[in-house]
């Protein structure tokens, strides 16, 4: 296992004389525990002016809102490990310069100041360490440095012989031996068809492997590594903004790192505030990273926006660029053509749907792919192409890196991802929904390695969590690769133990949304599990079975899971030959158009006091898989785990509400499913509560006339303490109003009787409360007698007051002596404007 360095205070020490101005050097030893620390020798950068420079794209020592501080490598390759601190304020990016040449190596810009990036040095070399400070909080930037031995199998020298990374077609029998290839630990690609599949083979031992065991195996492309840094060579010598005859909104021609990502997304947010921001899917990687995206739509961030959501998403697996590229471009796309208003159609999306897109859900293994990609791999800074690297050559490693970057052991977790291989989970297997079936492994070391359990990835968490407190209608996970494109849909299995058929309930309208994208791309569309065989635990088998949101994978069309990107990405979102002009493009904004059709899925409507909180919940029961081999058989007992789902909307200033939500009975479910919707006032206190069942394309009209505010209590006139006698009584005295009335017409509440006996009022099972009014007119009024839980004891109603009136109140329940309660009547002003009263009761004997 690499081994921290400990020798990294003497080697900053004396680089100090080279500190950039604003830059302190502070070494803070980095004890286990210790409050504000960070693994490593700590140095605090300090910049007390902001700057709008882009921090990765030069060394800027000395410029005003730029620290710098150097590093030296010690006497043998090591790993260097920098990250910052992850304050909640501000935000400041992070990269990591060769000295000598200027070259950046690393870098890292989110929308915070959690930033983390490993580089890999050559013995003596030295670094410089820039932070930019870019918007509001700290001055100051607590950031670690950690450096660890540099394994001997990551150096050349060690690759003499090994054969390098290869790509094979491999004859199968396709669902038993595909199965047989992942057990044995083969990476298989998605590129299948009837008789064969692709599979990547490391090193000519591995090949070896593949042939002992009885397959047959014809090489497609004799050094992958070699084939990629050509395609990228040729990428990088294309004219800016075109590529194969054609140009990106953004006008790329290279894939982005990492960094890139980050700086774009905070500057389309920035130049489009009333309709793009920025967001943040809950908690982080393991490594720290934030999961980051935007939201885009009419009037962006409104807290009574109820549209359907459209959620697009890339880079589940790391090493699959090109889905992260897509989306990213989509979001660019519908931002920049909104404001120019040049596309009616845009519009249109965007006045009815909120689109949420997240390039990355998998930074950490996205990170060591695309640094590795870039470099030609973990090489010590140098981009030489003459031969592969070791990490290359191990599985789910450098530029292949597929799983995230969980470590094997828990001792090893803060060891650089890129010194770790073959292990990491899979993401695409780690969901609830029939997870740890066929198509997933219980072996750490193979590519479809599911975890321990259900949800055992933060990233998994974090698009769980959500799903959980979002209404999304149609959902798209970006994948590569096959040959000839395919768009899936659920299910991704068909296993028949488990009980699910293999279509869904919903065969009809998602097979014609999945046509309608193979339309626009010259993809196939089908069924998840049609050709590529049975896989569980995918996210969006999850999305469907827990909430009956529509869910897409598309396996982009390319020969590599990071080919050309003039053919992978500009091709593909273009559309190509007879599809040109239309798509990926077309196939995200046809996906989004299908989110905004009310046939599927509900829409709740009706009125409510406007800042009034809904809140809608439920919870189902889900199950993980009983079928580990997909033979039908039952291996094991399946596991039940709740799936709660609560997502808030908060009412406009009309008093209206229109919430477009997903149907309460998820699909499979064994009985009808309902919705808790509560009205709230202040948000965390109930008033009103209703019990919702809506399925696909119904619209109920929902309506909360007793979700009023309570109004402060006067404390200018004190509340009278009730008179110990023979018969107790309670006297009331008229309360202000929580919504001042209008100076013409006051409301006053008094109770008719000197004295209410609980016993009397019982036996009656009505009482009458005498509502005084002067000065106006009232409409919608209703007086209730409400106890400590606020639920309703008493209840009547008047359509319309001219004048003082007494109203007689029905008996819900039974009053208690002694016990605390409150006479509550609620109406509307000639105007419109709401008008509470309250008042406290004591009830005797």
């Amino acid at each position: 296992m690499p081994r921290p360095h400990t020798t990294t205070r003497r080697r900053l020490a004396a680089a100090a004389g080279a500190v950039g101005a604003g830059a302190v050097l502070s070494l803070i030893p980095a004890a286990s525990g210790t409050s504000g620390a960070l693994p490593g020798e700590n140095v605090t950068l300090r910049a007390p002016a902001a700057t709008s420079a882009v921090c990765h794209r030069a060394p800027r020592p000395g410029e005003a809102g730029i620290a710098t501080t150097p590093y030296s490598a010690g006497a043998t390759a090591e790993a260097l490990t920098v990250r910052t601190d992850g304050g909640s304020t501000g935000d400041w990016d992070l990269a990591v310069f060769d000295h000598a040449s200027g070259r950046k190596l690393a870098a890292s810009a989110t929308a915070s100041t959690r930033e983390r990036v490993t580089v890999l040095l050559a013995p003596g070399q030295r670094v410089d360490v820039q932070g930019c400070r870019l918007a509001g909080g700290r001055e100051d930037l607590l950031v670690g440095l950690e450096p660890y031995d540099l394994p001997a199998s990551v150096t050349r020298a060690s690759q003499a012989g090994s054969g390098g990374v290869r790509l094979v077609r491999v004859e199968v029998d396709r669902d038993a031996d595909v199965r047989r290839l992942e057990a044995l630990g083969f990476d298989v690609t998605h590129n299948a068809a009837e008789n064969a599949v692709d599979v990547v083979v490391y090193g000519d031992a591995q090949l070896r492997e593949l042939r002992s065991a009885g397959f047959e195996a014809t090489t497609v492309v004799a050094d992958l590594a070699a084939a990629d840094r050509a395609s990228q060579a040729r990428d990088a010598a294309a004219p800016t903004g075109r590529a194969g005859g054609r140009a990106l909104p953004s006008g790329r021609t290279t894939y982005r790192d990492y960094e890139d990502f980050g700086v774009e997304m905070k500057q389309l947010a920035a130049n489009h505030p009333g309709h793009v921001r920025l967001a943040t899917l809950p908690g982080l990687s393991l490594e720290g990273r934030p999961f980051e995206g935007l939201e885009i739509g009419k009037d962006v961030g409104r807290p009574d926006d109820g549209r359907p959501i459209f959620l697009l998403a890339g880079n589940t697996h790391a090493r699959e660029w090109p889905g992260g590229e897509t989306s990213l471009e989509f979001a660019l796309d519908m931002a920049r053509t909104y404001a120019a208003g040049t596309d009616p159609r845009v519009s249109s999306l965007l006045e009815r749907v909120r689109i949420f897109v997240f390039p990355i859900l998998n930074p950490d293994g996205f990170v060591v792919s695309r640094e590795a990609g870039a470099a030609g791999g973990f090489d010590a800074g140098d981009d030489a192409s003459e031969a592969t690297t070791a990490t290359e050559a191990f599985t789910d490693a450098g530029a292949y890196k597929r799983k995230n970057c969980r470590a094997q052991t828990p001792a090893t977790q803060n060891t650089p991802c890129a010194l770790r291989a073959p292990y990491g989970v899979d993401l695409n297997r780690a969901y609830g929904a029939y997870w740890g079936g066929a198509g997933s492994s219980s072996q750490p070391d193979t590519q479809q390695y599911r975890g321990t359990g259900p949800f055992s990835e933060p990233e998994a968490v974090a698009l769980r969590t959500f799903a959980g407190s979002h209404q999304i209608a149609t959902f798209i996970t970006n994948h590569t690769y096959t040959d000839v494109g395919r768009w899936l849909r659920q299910p991704g299995f068909d296993i028949p133990n488990d009980g699910v058929d293999p279509t869904t309930p919903d065969e009809p309208r998602m097979k014609a949304l999945g046509d309608a994208m193979a339309d626009a791309t010259g993809y196939v569309s089908e069924l998840g599990h049609a050709t590529l065989g049975s896989l569980t635990g995918p996210s969006d088998d999850h999305l469907y079975y827990s909430q009956g949101t529509y869910g897409y994978t598309p396996e982009l069309r390319g020969d590599n899971f990071h080919t050309s990107y003039a053919s992978a990405v500009i091709g593909e979102y273009e559309g190509k030959g007879a599809k040109q002009g239309r798509g990926l493009r077309e196939a995200y904004i046809v996906a989004g158009e299908f989110a905004a059709n009310t046939a599927d899925h509900a829409v709740l409507r009706g009125r409510a006091p406007a800042g009034a909180t809904l809140r809608l919940k439920k919870t189902t029961m889900l199950r993980t898989s009983d079928d580990e081999d997909g033979d039908g058989q039952k291996d094991k007992e399946p596991v039940v785990f709740p799936e709660t789902f609560e997502s808030t909307l908060t009412v406009g200033v009309a008093g209206g509400y229109e919430w477009h939500v997903n149907p309460s009975t998820r699909p499979l479910a064994p009985a009808p499913e309902s919705f808790t919707l509560t009205c709230e006032q202040p948000a965390g206190t109930v008033l009103q509560t209703r019990t919702v069942t809506v399925g696909r394309g119904e619209a109920p009209t929902l309506d909360f006339d007793q979700c009023t505010s309570p109004p402060p209590v006067a404390t200018a006139t004190p509340e009278p303490t009730p008179v110990a006698t023979a018969t107790p009584v309670a006297t009331p005295t008229p309360a202000p109003s929580a919504t001042p009335a209008p100076p013409s017409a006051v409301l006053r509440v008094s109770i008719q009787r000197p004295a209410v006996s609980a016993r009397s009022t019982n036996r009656r099972r009505s009482i009458r409360v005498r509502v005084g009014l002067r000065g106006g007119t009232l409409t919608g009024v209703r007086v209730r007698v409400v106890d400590g839980g606020n639920r309703t004891v008493f209840s009547g109603t008047a359509r319309r007051l001219t004048r003082s009136t007494t109203i007689a109140v029905k008996r819900r329940r039974l009053l208690r002596s002694g016990a605390r309660y409150r006479v509550v009547v609620t109406a509307r002003t000639a105007a419109g404007k709401a008008v509470v009263v309250r008042k406290a009761l004591r009830v005797a004997r």
